[in-house]
Order: C-alpha cells, then sequence, then structure tokens
C-alpha cells in the first residue's frame, strides 16, 4: 500500500435529470396522457408540463489502482466519464457509490476558473489555492516567483480574475497547479484553451512533473498520452474498459472510435450543442461528385454533409468547421467556412454542407474528422471523430513519388531550380 497513490473501489456517480413532457393539445391526447402519467409518474393538479427524473450514470463499478510516480492517461470518447472521475478524485464532487483514496497532497487542473475566487486578483487567488492545499504562507512566499514567471501574467496580478480570459485563466490554474508542492496532479484537457507556445511549455512541465509526481492527464491526443504517459485508463460507457501499457490501450481506443463512426451521425450520443442544428450524414466524393469510400492525394476531394434543424425555418449566422486529425489524434487543420472568407447569413433549415479540398495535400493513411456548428453564435452540434477517410497514394507530383511516411502527414507543392554563382 505504501506504494499506492490512488485507490479507487467501485466508484458510481449517479445524475438525476429534468426531462419535460409538454401537455396534451387536444381532448384526446389529454385524456391518453393523464392516464399515461397516472399509471407511471403520477398526475401533476398545478403544471399541465409533467417532469421526468432520469437517472444517467456517469461512472459505474470502477476501481483501479495507481502506483506512485507513474504519468497515467485517462481517455475515451465524449461522456465516458474521464471528466466526473477527475472530479471525484479531485473532491470537487461525492461519488453516489463506492469510494476513492488519494494518498497525498494533491493538485488539479480541470474546468477554466474552478477553484478560483473571482472577486479576488491573480496575486490572492494564489495564496488562496495554497491555503485551499494546506500550505503555509511562507511556502507560498518561496513558489510564488517561479508561479509568475511561468504564467507570464506579471502585468495582471493585481487585477480580479473575473476580467481574466480563458486562455489567463488556464495559465495561472496551471502554473498554480504546477509549482505549488504537491505529490499528485490531476489535469483535464483545459490545455487546448491556450496558444500553442504556453502550451508546449506546459508539456514540458508534466514531463519534468512525471519524474517526482503522480500525474492523471485527459486528453483525446493519443500520441500527447503516448509521450508523456508511462500507463493508460480507458473509459467506456461510464465503466472501465481497460487498464494497462499504453501502447495497447491507445489501440483500443482507436478500434472504438472506428467503431463509433460505423453507427453513423445520427446515431451519435457523445455530441454537445442545443441542438438547433444537427449533422445527420455524410460521405465522400470525388472531383466529379461520385461518392467514394478513399481519397487519393493531389485529387480534387469534397466532404458532404447532411444537416437539420430543429425548426422548419432558416438558421441565422451558421459557422461550420471540420477539424481534421491524423489517426492519433494529432491535429492536421481547421477547415472553416468562416475562415475560408464563405460567410453564412442565413441557409435552409436543412441542406447539404459541402467542403471543397483542392489537390489534396495529404500523405496516405487513416484520418478522422471533428464536426463542429454553431448558429447565431452558440454551439448547436460538436461531435470528436464525427467522421472517417483514408487517402491512398495519387498524383501529388508530377514524378507519381511521394515522400516517406515519417516526414509528417502534409504536402507542399514545390518548384526546384538552380543556377550558376
Amino acid at each position: 500500500m505504501a506504494n499506492i497513490a490512488i485507490k479507487a473501489e467501485g466508484i458510481g456517480k449517479k445524475y438525476l435529470i429534468n426531462q419535460v413532457r409538454r401537455g396534451p393539445s387536444n381532448l384526446r391526447d389529454h385524456l391518453s396522457d393523464s392516464l399515461r402519467r397516472a399509471l407511471f409518474y403520477g398526475i401533476s393538479r398545478k403544471n399541465p408540463d409533467s417532469r421526468i427524473m432520469h437517472a444517467v450514470w456517469a461512472l459505474k463499478d470502477v476501481s483501479f489502482e495507481i502506483e506512485r510516480g507513474s504519468v497515467v492517461g485517462i481517455i475515451g470518447r465524449n461522456g465516458a466519464g474521464k471528466t466526473t472521475l477527475l472530479k471525484i478524485l479531485s473532491r470537487v464532487i461525492r461519488p453516489t457509490s463506492g469510494s476513492a483514496e488519494v494518498y497525498g497532497r494533491a493538485g488539479s487542473l480541470l474546468e477554466v476558473g474552478l477553484g478560483f475566487h473571482e472577486e479576488l486578483t491573480g496575486r490572492e487567488n494564489i495564496y488562496l489555492n495554497g491555503a485551499i492545499l494546506g500550505m503555509k504562507k511562507r511556502e507560498i512566499d518561496r513558489k510564488f516567483d517561479e508561479i509568475v514567471s511561468f504564467s507570464e501574467l506579471e502585468d495582471f496580478l493585481e487585477t480580479p480574475i473575473k476580467y481574466y480570459s480563458s486562455g489567463m485563466y488556464v495559465r495561472l490554474a496551471f502554473a498554480i497547479a504546477a509549482h505549488l508542492q504537491t505529490e499528485i496532479l490531476f489535469i483535464d484537457e483545459i490545455l487546448s484553451v491556450g496558444d500553442m507556445r504556453f502550451q508546449k511549455k506546459c508539456i514540458s512541465k508534466i514531463e519534468e512533473a512525471g519524474r517526482e509526481r503522480t500525474v492523471l492527464f485527459v486528453s483525446h491526443n493519443m500520441s500527447l498520452v503516448n509521450a508523456l504517459c508511462s500507463c493508460a485508463l480507458l473509459l467506456n460507457g461510464g465503466r472501465l474498459e481497460a487498464i494497462g501499457d499504453k501502447e495497447s490501450i491507445i489501440k483500443k481506443y482507436i478500434e472504438n472510435t472506428y467503431k463509433l463512426i460505423d453507427t453513423g451521425l445520427s446515431s451519435r450520443t457523445d455530441r454537445t450543442g442545443n441542438g438547433a442544428m444537427r449533422f445527420v450524414k455524410y460521405h465522400l466524393e470525388n472531383s466529379k461528385g461520385q461518392k467514394v469510400a478513399a481519397f487519393r492525394s493531389g485529387e480534387d476531394v469534397s466532404i458532404v454533409v447532411e444537416y437539420a434543424g430543429a425548426l422548419a425555418k432558416k438558421l441565422q449566422n451558421v459557422s461550420v468547421s471540420f477539424v481534421l486529425n491524423d489517426f492519433l489524434g494529432n491535429i492536421v487543420t481547421d477547415l472553416a467556412n468562416r475562415i475560408a472568407g464563405d460567410i453564412w447569413h442565413e441557409v435552409p433549415p436543412k441542406g447539404i454542407i459541402k467542403c471543397r479540398i483542392k489537390k489534396l495535400p495529404l500523405m496516405p493513411g487513416k484520418y478522422t474528422f471533428n464536426a463542429f456548428c454553431q448558429v447565431n453564435a452558440l454551439v448547436s452540434d460538436m461531435i470528436w471523430s464525427a467522421g472517417i477517410f483514408e487517402v491512398e497514394p495519387g498524383p501529388f507530383f508530377t514524378s507519381g513519388r511521394l515522400p516517406d511516411s515519417g516526414f509528417g502527414p502534409v504536402l507542399f507543392e514545390n518548384e526546384w531550380t538552380v543556377e550558376g554563382s
């Protein structure tokens, strides 16, 4: 037990979700609805709407042990229970069943702003977080300059953090979690909020922390998990599917992702958004508009996605983005209508979105894309790994040749000349 940092036994977390059933619109509906509610839900005389409490298990019967000094990647699709698990281990929420023991002082980097008091300044929040960890003021004093230097927020220390941007929150939160005296560190995928340069600083710090602390790290980026972690834990539907060496767990996660994509967009439950507009179906097309199973490097291709609005009226101010990833989850590029200069002030309530890519500049291999859309600046649908496509060797270069696969996924057109000097 002396070498165990975290022990989870039968952890379960249940949430009760309110579902509202609208009142009947005519006499026949009223009679059948009243009978149904009397038999199953009880009749509410005060409110024509019937509220049904629906139980959802975010986690169920999760057990594991983590050894001291381990860097563990927690992976799984959206809704698998990753963030819920970290919140239970961080003592942010209580489990419904089971128990979790954390042996040592723990710091966490979860949701943006979690653990901060927005009316206090950056300086005051550093001391507040240290006090929560049980540190004395002189201990925090010794780490203070390192925290401020790492966060790069020297000019904003005396500003109440309610005026901070999400990126500034992340800088301060990570700097505090990484530099205060903790033996265990919980990190959610909050790092995606910061800029690329700061993300690299954080990754280096995680690597450094892994040599002297226990780290649990949630990510969708499998190459990052592979680079940082000594082992991995796979959650699926709130249950622990596997735990062990990172290579085999990552392989299982990728297999699960491909199976999930095969279920079709309309059946996906791991999506977020208000539902004002939803993706329904997708397919791939070649330059002739024919449906294809795979693309070829160097050819004009299209990703075609069918969508449907929640209401039978035109959708306002629509933004759509397809984020391409390689098979390990590394982002290759972001294809977005607004970035391309195509502004959609109004679109039909149902239709087809086509993203055409000229002379596909990708190396052979498997790729996935995340689908994202906004209506009137609100997220209406977001699906990780919404679709998958394979790229086969094609005529990108006139030579018919392509670079070796180890040189990255992107191809660039280039011309060469030589002159005497």
